[in-house]
């Protein structure tokens, strides 16, 4: 988002700004080998559903740890596994200094219902009405991001949208139980 800054963490702890900023999303969940490459296990509640390490050129080019950004940005996924509009999206973050799995602020499934005045009008929590004000707001979503939403996706589109505070290996994974709709 406009406004947003970025650091990036030298091996030292000191940290440069990042003026320019080429980024990468690499997934690891893709295909039967997927597990394997993960940057380390997954919690024993977790299940394996998506994860992707978020980088940035720049700072790899300089050998550094991290980047953090000075608000959270949002990161989207296509919601390839049809969960709910207005779920959580269970979220955390990979510590190779720990080697552990941190758990993170949620994100959320969304929906975009139309494209209005060249913005996506959205549904934030599963009852099919278009949300404003401090249902949005809450979320961190702004005009400039309903704007840019409006140029990559078409009403009917759902996403999972995340907040990330830094680049690293994220993980988006719900805890295992009984499929979504399962009648006890």
């Amino acid at each position: 988002p406009q406004g947003t800054a970025a650091n990036m963490i030298l091996p030292d702890g000191s940290s440069q700004p990042l003026t320019s900023l080429t980024v990468r999303a690499t997934e690891y969940t893709v295909g039967e080998n997927g597990p394997k490459r993960m940057p380390g296990p997954l919690p024993p509640t977790s299940g394996y559903t998506y994860a992707v390490e978020l980088s940035v050129d720049e700072a790899m080019a300089q050998g550094a740890v991290q980047v953090n950004f000075s608000k959270p940005l949002p990161v989207y996924v296509d919601n390839f596994l049809n969960f709910p509009v207005g779920q959580a999206v269970p979220a955390g973050w990979y510590d190779r200094s720990k080697a552990a799995w941190i758990a993170s602020d949620n994100g959320r499934v969304i929906g975009i219902l139309a494209i209005e005045n060249e913005a996506a009008t959205l549904d934030v929590d599963g009852d099919n009405l278009a949300d404003t004000g401090s249902k949005l707001e809450d979320l961190g979503i702004s005009e400039d991001e309903q704007r840019q939403l409006a140029k990559l996706y078409p009403s009917g589109k759902n996403l999972w949208r995340v907040p990330v505070t830094h680049f690293t290996s994220w993980d988006f994974n719900w805890p295992f139980g009984p499929p979504f709709g399962a009648i006890y």
